[in-house]
């Protein structure tokens, strides 16, 4: 198959037949092809439809883009006629070596401290924190518990930064850090609380998530799927075109060729 000066792939289309042209990919909703219907009575069984990307599409993980094909014999009652169905697959994603996921100045605060972490998934890799100026440790270097899972760091430390003291850096830092698909680290920088009985308890102070995740390029030209013709089909035609991902971007065709003899 031979390219046009676009490098868009050629096809032999229906002229001016095509259902979607250069359609910005709907963000996790639906929306009608940007050609509207199309008048296809008649037809011999003869013609496919064909959903690619017009631009180069990014997607996230285990997202996918969807185009339903819709039929009428009087452009007002639409029965469903096929569709076609593209998703991505997750694949594992690696930050080697180092990675600070959390550096924070500590506001003024005169209490014990400690942080607390929840991960969405399993993550490969281990995490460790602690604070500067010879504070030590909070979390000892240890690897991600399985799941979805919440803990709090190894030790707590009190902190005097109040009124003029000394300034603190609290680091968190990932090695070889790795998730399919994609995850969260949900941090919470804990500190003490007094209450006026007495009692004490810990309250979340400062708070950071730390997402580990990469959107699937897709190629221009790039074939989504096909949906051939049989000669039921109705009058009128439609696509109608939705995602599953609130991020995604670029534009799909969606166009009526005829199939190859």
């Amino acid at each position: 198959m031979y390219k046009l000066n676009d490098g868009l792939p050629y096809y032999l289309k229906v002229y001016k037949q095509d259902l979607a042209l250069n359609q910005d990919l709907p963000q996790n909703v639906e929306a009608s092809g940007n050609l509207g219907p199309i008048e296809v009575d008649g037809i011999n069984g003869g013609l496919e439809v064909i959903a690619r990307a017009h631009t180069d599409v990014t997607l996230d993980k285990s997202k996918g883009i969807k185009v339903i094909l819709q039929h009428s014999d009087d452009g007002t009652t639409w029965d469903t006629l096929g569709k076609i169905s593209f998703k991505t697959e997750a694949t594992t994603l690696t930050k080697p070596g180092e990675t600070i996921i959390w550096q924070l100045r500590l506001p003024p605060v005169s209490s014990k401290t400690k942080l607390q972490v929840t991960t969405d998934i399993k993550f490969g890799g281990q995490i460790q924190a602690w604070y500067d100026n010879n504070l030590g440790n909070i979390i000892n270097l240890r690897g991600f518990p399985d799941g979805a899972n919440t803990f709090s760091g190894d030790e707590e430390h009190f902190v005097n930064n109040a009124n003029g003291g000394i300034a603190v850096l609290l680091y968190v830092v990932t090695h070889d850090l790795s998730v399919s698909g994609e995850g969260k680290i949900i941090m919470a920088l804990q500190r003490e609380e007094t209450k006026e009985d007495k009692s004490k308890s810990w309250i979340d102070w400062q708070n950071k998530i730390y997402t580990l995740s990469s959107p699937t390029k897709i190629s221009a030209g790039t074939e989504f799927g096909r949906l051939p013709l049989s000669s039921k089909v109705k009058r009128f035609l439609k696509a109608n075109i939705s995602t599953d991902d609130s991020h995604c971007a670029g534009a799909i065709d969606v166009l009526l060729t005829y199939l190859p003899r």
